[in-house]
């Protein structure tokens, strides 16, 4: 996995944890990065005791011990703004790019501020690309809600905003994905014990190597099918561009009222995108258009087949069961004291109200729950067993065939004889 990510991979890692659902309890704290075709590659993982600054500082300072310095290779980290991982980056890894997971960021900021237009321009910010565009969508905060723009004026925009981001990565990821896909991927062993936890990882990881790698052997193309396939959609778009060209390697491209500059030598374009992803925007792609070139021919080698193919190059050797492991001269380790938590084990994340469900099937709609109601008082907020209000005076059922109504229709009679209805 150390030699697969060296050789292949972009300088971007995703760090998480997740809990252990058996009775001892526990966590996994997870590095993972992303291949070339924009799919999960797992660095490393550890099972720790609990979430702590000592937990995190062993974790990176060990990985980075595998896979080589900052200063070095340029690493960029994407994380949830877990416990202490603030204090370490500053602490023992200044020189590094660090990302926060906007998601985990909006959580946080919708506790305080709430609204969808807040939501919406928030999001806007995160996805500018030039300083301009950041600018102007923070100025539209401030209008809306001057506290929520002091909010978001305190978190420095290269944490969670695209305009603040390196180039170097590759990667304007702004969510940490990478690491809750590789958290649903070991779903399967976690509430397992250390020794079958890890077995059932090492075993799912060495079936994900092997199908990597006859998939891409039957792949065709300079570009992984990911990448092509964003290609594909990005030159359709391109055609609607306006493209004047300065007579060097420089084009003037114009679309939708708004007007950048496009460098081919240099591969970059001034809206940044090309700069940030390694992929040609669609500005760029409508000056190699005008240069009668090839498109795929300016995509950066990290998403290059041969990149994924030496990514998954190394296998992860099988092993034999666990009694014919070979015998030590030491104790036995323990197990830790069970723990087991009070309730029925939850195999799956808890998710907010406004977080989308997936469905096992796409094509049926998720309910979605809102407020409680409380059937015995009728107020909102909690339910019948945590009630401490009033009991909520009901109405009394009207026998099926009677009216109560003092107006009456035709064909009805008073009292409580059924309503007849003639036919025809």
């Amino acid at each position: 996995m150390r030699q697969g990510f060296l050789a292949g991979c972009r300088p971007f890692i995703g760090l998480d944890v997740c809990h252990l659902k058996g009775p001892w309890g526990g966590q996994i704290l997870s590095a993972v990065g992303k291949d070339a075709n924009e799919q999960m590659f797992s660095i490393a993982y550890a099972v720790v005791e609990a979430e702590l600054k000592d937990s995190w500082t062993w974790f990176l300072t060990t990985l980075l011990n595998d896979i080589g310095s900052v200063e070095s290779h340029g690493w960029t980290f994407i994380s949830d703004t877990q416990k202490g991982l603030v204090e370490i980056f500053e602490d023992i890894l200044p020189t590094a790019d660090h990302r926060f997971c906007v998601r985990h960021m909006y959580n946080n900021f919708k506790a305080e501020f709430k609204g969808k237009i807040l939501k919406d321009t928030m999001w806007l910010a995160a996805y500018a690309t030039t300083s301009i565009e950041f600018q102007n969508k923070m100025e539209e905060m401030e209008k809306l809600d001057k506290n929520a723009y002091a909010y978001l004026k305190k978190i420095n925009p290269t944490l969670w905003s695209r305009s603040g981001f390196s180039r170097r990565s590759k990667c304007n990821l702004l969510v940490n994905n990478l690491s809750e896909t590789f958290n649903g991927f070991i779903l399967l062993g976690r509430d397992k014990s250390i020794i079958t936890l890890l077995e059932t990882i090492r075993r799912l990881l060495m079936g994900r190597f092997q199908r990597q790698t006859s998939e891409i052997d039957k792949y065709e193309g300079p570009d992984c099918p990911k990448i092509q396939e964003k290609l594909e959609k990005i030159k359709v778009v391109a055609c609607d561009c306006h493209v004047e060209w300065s007579g060097g390697e420089e084009y003037e491209v114009q679309r939708n009222g708004k007007q950048y500059v496009v460098n081919l030598a240099q591969k970059c374009c001034r809206c940044r995108s090309w700069d940030l992803t390694g992929i040609p925007c669609i500005h760029a792609v409508a000056s190699i258009f005008y240069q009668k070139e090839s498109v795929e021919k300016f995509v950066h080698p990290y998403y290059h087949t041969d990149a994924f193919r030496r990514s998954y190059r190394e296998i992860i050797h099988p092993m034999q069961s666990i009694k014919q492991w070979p015998r030590v001269d030491m104790d036995p380790v323990q197990p830790p004291p069970v723990r087991r938590p009070p309730g029925r084990p939850k195999k799956s994340r808890r998710r907010d109200a406004d977080e989308p469900r997936r469905a096992a099937n796409p094509f049926k709609l998720v309910r979605k729950h809102g407020s409680l109601k409380c059937g015995k008082c009728g107020q909102f907020g909690h339910n019948t067993r945590t009630c401490k209000g009033p009991i909520k005076e009901k109405r009394k059922a009207t026998p099926r065939g009677t009216t109560t109504s003092t107006s009456l229709g035709v064909g009805q009679r008073i009292g409580k004889q059924p309503v007849t209805r003639g036919r025809g």
